[in-house]
């Protein structure tokens, strides 16, 4: 079970993760061999017509690609994330792009959004749930959810043989209690 001690680990993992290029290394080449790009370009092309909606970027982490898709595609976007560093590295990165009247990126805990009840039209996230307590984190997407409104995650599945190797080749690179989304996961969501 997460509490504060391991959300503090978290943030400053991910923080340091920011800083730390070395730690990224073998992620940024595997992205380079175009693994991921399917997914992605699958993921994206499910999100439809932005224009003027209210989105929720759970998670933005520390790259800031999917908030600046998110607003180029018109929409008004609030990039979440525990981690201050990532935030600021997302912050630098839309106002490098002129981006920041479409998108507030904010320092929070995505198990406890601070919104209002039906603020989003669309919640969105890559590689976030793993990092959290479903039993936790659902209420709260759904809680901030318009009537209507939906949810699109991709994330690392632990049936994924390749994803496994990759886990086992690199345990530095994450933190000791995410853990890759399984069958009971899939059941609770």
């Amino acid at each position: 079970m997460l509490n504060d001690s391991h959300k503090k680990q978290e943030a400053r993992f991910f923080d340091q993760l920011t800083h730390d290029a070395s730690k990224t290394k073998l992620y940024d080449r595997l992205n380079d061999l175009g693994f991921q790009e399917a997914f992605i370009s699958y993921f994206e092309s499910l999100l439809g017509d932005l224009c003027g909606q209210q989105v929720l970027e759970y998670g933005c982490g520390n790259y800031g690609d999917l908030s600046l898709k998110l607003a180029r595609a018109g929409a008004r976007v609030t990039a979440a994330d525990l981690s201050g560093e990532s935030v600021r590295s997302t912050y630098r990165i839309l106002k490098a792009n002129g981006l920041l009247k479409q998108v507030a990126p904010l320092k929070m805990d995505c198990e406890v959004l601070c919104f209002a009840d039906a603020s989003f039209d669309l919640v969105v996230g890559r590689a976030i749930l793993h990092h959290l307590r479903l039993e936790v984190a659902l209420p709260e997407i759904r809680r901030v959810l318009k009537p209507g409104g939906w949810a699109l995650f991709i994330e690392p599945m632990g049936t994924n043989p390749c994803l496994n190797l990759y886990r086992r080749l690199t345990p530095h690179s994450r933190t000791e209690d995410e853990h890759p989304l399984t069958s009971s996961d899939f059941k609770m969501l």
